[in-house]
């Protein structure tokens, strides 16, 4: 076995990478320069064959290493980018379902029973009862009832149209048909 520089070392096939491992081959000018330059140095180098291979996979290691923590690096802020466009595409489509039920909660409060406005009926009439009550209170029961007699048929008569009229919206056709005159007396 040669020198470094020698010859000998030049024809040397490259060693098979180990397991795992990896080999390198040098051009023979790059040998060249390396026994020059460690023939320029004052103490001979004497390095092994073996420990020039550890170098270079010690070399190898950390470049890999480091390629390595570059690319999480990068998927790391390409992955940051994209977080931040998915946190804008979830507030917009958070904002866009906020709307949807803001409408349908609208649709159903627009929906909602309401029952329609019904001033009460026969108030005139009622009250009509009430002050002639009022004003035949102390009398004798008979004399009361015989004053208010007018009174009270008219509110009876009210209250007897507007049921029928109800009973008539809720079930059409249900009853028979009355007309009546302008006086508001039925008649056939």
């Amino acid at each position: 076995r040669g020198s470094m520089g020698s010859s000998a070392s030049k024809e040397e096939a490259p060693p098979e990478a180990a397991a795992g491992g990896f080999s390198v081959r040098m051009t023979p000018e790059l040998l060249q320069r390396a026994s020059e330059s460690s023939a320029n140095t004052e103490a001979p180098v004497t390095t092994t064959r073996g420990e020039i291979e550890e170098q270079l996979q010690l070399a190898f290691q950390q470049g890999a290493e480091y390629a390595v923590g570059v690319m999480r690096q990068q998927a790391a802020e390409e992955g940051s980018k994209g977080a931040g466009a998915q946190i804008a595409d979830a507030r917009d489509e958070s904002a866009r379902r906020e709307a949807e039920i803001n409408a349908k909660v609208e649709a159903l409060h627009e929906r909602e029973y309401r029952p329609p406005f019904n001033p009460r009926a026969c108030t005139e009439q009622r009250a009509a009862v009430l002050e002639c009550y009022q004003r035949m209170s102390g009398q004798p029961a008979g004399e009361t009832v015989f004053a208010c007699e007018a009174a009270v048929n008219k509110f009876v008569e009210c209250a007897d149209f507007v049921r029928t009229a109800n009973i008539e919206k809720i079930v059409p056709n249900s009853l028979p048909s009355v007309s009546v005159d302008k006086q508001g007396e039925p008649f056939p």
